[in-house]
């Protein structure tokens, strides 16, 4: 059993009404299978003679018993009875009586009420209430059961082609379902069983034509959601075909919603036999059934033992200090295995403030913000103070924290993509919650427009409409800093919040948060592994490592006069020079023309009306060993293009590989060609598959060169030792590795194909300045020892000048510089790219 699914069944066992109505649902499943072996007119076991029989299982002639008749033994015949007692014995269930068996000797007229025998009394024909409601449970469990999971199937398939391909396929597919899901289903479903002769097979394939399409629309818009992730470009890139994509890659990590769904439909299911039972279209009548139990408990009111079926049905169902707004004492974070993640972490933050917390992946920073709102996992222990308004946050029950989270202390996660619900448009996410205080559509939709201009939104009036997959890593990041701010929090826990934001923007949003503090009155602690933003924007900062606290004091003094040698380490931001390149020069890339643009569809029909320019024609060569780096805003067009020249979206011109027009090539012809171009994404941990581990990661590429076993073990372990990571770590998932080593797995799916070109799009935005270090440094010896060739995207120019021999400048998807990296630092041409040098200064 993998990790995932382990910590998956340990939260739900701690979700105690749910595993104790599992627990009950299983329970009356095993009892309604066993029917036979609890309630019959056949004994379990019988002993004649020497030899040992089963009724229950096998009918035997009453000759087997020394009778003389040549049919089926009545076991309930005192004859046979007391033939089997003179030679032999017989075990009985516990309940004598079988769902179509009635009691001849009952001393009251049917319905009789509860007695020794008849449990729960008879129905009106004299059988036993209580068997009926077994055999009626089971019956109902079994069609429900099979019934939910062939429409499930149905449904996820159909969901999944809607999903996955979108365009004229979704809406055709989507026009259908909603005239299918117009009809009245029960209506139909009775005129069709009224037809056909009463039958379980009939009424199954009815009921299944009207029940498939329940699931469809939640697996199409995981499947909408899902083929924009990272992981799943990254496959394709890799050359993987469709269909191994949807159901190896997506399917297993979007089933969880569906999965949830499952009950619901059983329920449903169920409810919809039992009515259709009642009114008298359902199952045959010889059939038990629980809707025919409840039809005899309306026929015979004067029963009243006989409402017990429906109680059976409903089954389904701190300081004196004015200005100390938080006070963290001896915060200590550990695992169940005793492992230390923060230890002994102190601060005070003010009205006005922000305290900034430092350091490397695994430092510890997260998990302390975390702590506060009470978001880390149950597996964790947590103890000292967070004192908040007379409360310890870290005390305070789910209710408590529920009445604090977003109102008085407010989260910016680092990945928005996952941070943003992606079945809402951006006007909802930011204005949901001020709808729930009662403001009306008007003046919400008024606050939002003003929060997208306020966080630097281009075109905020077109946003509001955009679904998040539609907007670029800043537009998302951008979204999510103002569905923060709409609720205007006292304390801002901001974890890496301008991750995705180039550095023009960075400065632009930090400026904005830093004005929100002082006018409201506000504080905020900034978890960043970026000292540029840390030095330019905190008061106070803490540099973390391993869950210790290395060194506190002010920015002045932290920059200044470091005493930690590790702070002094992170201070270091030397990231070395670019590789020199080769004399000989052998083309590899050249663009001709490329451009990107997104069609605007409107209408019923989903007609274009107009396109989003991304990219202008560009015209580009790259040689062998060559990096050139691409820099730009957020919006500029830099991921478009390296998504065009990875043939991963639609583009004009000419894409030419090793002299061959990439362009021009079908899928199936390019998937053999895609060993020769691959493509690393900024997100190490949403661009690797979470149910697969590192090995399967990584051999993917490699099983579709059909290598033998042998040869891709050893270029598995030749490229791991490659990208410096242990050969212990291929049984490993990404979950349980650092964001340093996720990303060096990335790099290893890529470079282990022995790629001539590697796309890199913004590789190292996402790590801490150490990991950013070691991944140049590894980037360049990977260069050298297979002579690869590098489209660098990133808006880090300390990056891009230590990796690339020249740079492209972006902005609003045209080509505003294109120079020699040296030649761009000395003497940039235009005033927006001296902008950008001056925002990456240390």
């Amino acid at each position: 059993m993998s990790p995932i699914m382990q910590v998956r069944i340990q939260k739900f066992k701690k979700n105690r009404l749910g595993f104790v109505c599992f627990i009950v649902f299983i329970v009356l499943f095993i009892l309604s299978i066993s029917a036979e072996f609890i309630a019959n007119d056949k004994p379990l076991l019988v002993k004649y003679d020497q030899h040992y029989y089963m009724p229950v299982l096998k009918a035997y002639p009453e000759t087997h018993f020394g009778g003389v008749f040549e049919t089926e033994a009545d076991y309930r015949d005192p004859v046979v009875q007391q033939l089997i007692e003179e030679k032999g014995w017989s075990i009985w269930p516990l309940v004598r009586y079988s769902y179509q068996t009635p009691n001849l000797d009952l001393a009251v007229p049917v319905p009789s009420p509860p007695t020794v025998q008849n449990w729960l009394g008879t129905d009106d024909q004299g059988r036993d209430v209580f068997t009926r409601i077994l055999y009626g449970l089971r019956i109902s469990l079994l069609f429900g059961l099979a019934l939910t999971l062939f429409a499930a199937f149905i449904g996820i398939i159909v969901g999944a082609i809607q999903g996955y391909y979108g365009g004229w396929v979704d809406l055709i597919g989507q026009r259908l379902l909603e005239v299918w899901g117009g009809l009245p289903t029960l209506f139909m479903v009775i005129i069709l069983v009224s037809i056909f002769t009463p039958s379980v097979y009939w009424l199954f394939l009815i009921m299944l034509i009207f029940g498939w399409t329940e699931l469809v629309g939640i697996v199409r818009a995981e499947f909408l959601r899902a083929r924009h992730l990272d992981y799943v470009q990254a496959a394709r890139a890799l050359g993987v075909s469709d269909l191994v994509i949807m159901f190896r890659h997506i399917l297993p990590n979007v089933i969880s919603s569906s999965l949830s769904q499952l009950p619901f439909m059983l329920t449903a299911n169920i409810t919809a036999l039992t009515a259709l039972d009642f009114l008298g279209y359902g199952l045959p009548p010889d059939a038990a059934s629980l809707g025919e139990l409840l039809l005899q408990g309306k026929n015979n009111l004067n029963a009243p033992w006989l409402a017990l079926r429906h109680a059976m049905h409903s089954i389904q169902d701190v300081k004196n200090d004015p200005s100390l707004l938080l006070s963290v004492q001896h915060l200590h974070i550990e695992n169940q295995r005793k492992e230390v993640l923060v230890n002994n972490l102190n601060f005070d933050l003010h009205v006005g403030e922000t305290v900034a917390i430092v350091g490397e992946s695994g430092s510890g920073k997260s998990i302390s913000g975390l702590a506060l709102l009470g978001l880390l996992p149950e597996n964790l222990i947590v103890t000292g103070q967070a004192l908040y308004d007379e409360q310890n946050l870290l005390s305070l029950n789910q209710n408590a924290h529920l009445a604090i989270r977003g109102k008085k202390i407010a989260m910016i996660f680092q990945e928005p993509m996952t941070a943003l619900n992606p079945l809402h448009k951006v006007e909802r996410i930011i204005g949901e919650t001020l709808l729930l205080d009662g403001i009306s559509k008007e003046k919400v939709r008024k606050r939002v427009y003003d929060l997208l201009c306020d966080v630097g939104m281009d075109e905020p009036e077109d946003k509001l409409n955009r679904y998040p997959h539609e907007l670029s890593g800043g537009q998302r990041q951008r979204v999510l800093i103002a569905s923060v701010l709409a609720q205007k929090p006292e304390i801002i826990i901001a974890d890496e919040p301008t991750t995705a934001l180039d550095v023009t923007l960075q400065s632009q949003v930090l400026n904005l948060l830093q004005l929100l503090i002082l006018n409201h009155k506000m504080a905020m602690i900034l978890v960043s592994h970026d000292l540029n933003l840390v030095r330019k924007y905190a008061n106070q900062v803490i540099v973390m490592n391993q869950g210790q606290v290395e060194e506190k004091g002010t920015v002045r003094n932290i920059f200044q006069n470091p005493k930690a040698s590790y702070t002094q380490y992170l201070l270091d931001h030397d990231f070395g020079e670019a590789n020199a390149l080769p004399h000989k020069r052998n083309l590899v890339l050249s663009l001709h023309r490329v451009g990107v643009k997104f069609p605007i569809r409107k209408g019923i029909f989903n007609r274009v009306k107009d396109y989003f320019v991304a990219v202008q024609p560009i015209n580009l060569r790259l040689d062998r060993a060559e990096s050139i780096g691409i820099v730009g805003e957020s919006g500029s067009g830099k991921t478009s293009l390296a998504l065009a020249i990875a043939r991963l979206i639609q583009c004009s011109g000419n894409v030419f590989l090793l002299n061959q027009d990439l362009n021009r090539l079908s899928q199936r012809k390019l998937r053999p060609l895609r060993s020769n171009f691959q493509i690393v994404f900024q997100d190490p941990l949403s661009s690797l598959n979470p149910r697969m581990t590192v090995d399967q990661i990584i051999r993917e590429g490699l099983a579709l060169k059909h290598l033998k076993e042998a040869e891709m073990l050893i270029r598995i372990n030749e490229i791991l030792d490659k990208v410096d990571l242990p050969i212990t770590v291929k049984q490993r998932y990404p979950h349980e590795l650092s964001g340093g080593q996720r990303q060096r797995v990335a790099l290893a799916r890529a470079v282990v194909l022995r790629p001539k070109l590697l796309i890199l799009d913004e590789p190292t935005s996402a790590l801490d300045r150490t990991t950013q270090r070691a991944i140049v440094k590894l980037l360049r010896q990977l260069q050298q020892d297979y002579q690869m060739s590098y489209l660098f995207i990133s808006h880090d120019l300390q990056v891009v000048k230590a990796l690339c021999q020249k740079v492209l400048v972006l902005k609003d998807a045209k080509v505003i510089e294109f120079q020699d990296t040296q030649a761009l630092f000395d003497k940039p041409l235009n005033d927006y790219t001296k902008r950008l040098i001056a925002a990456s200064q240390y």
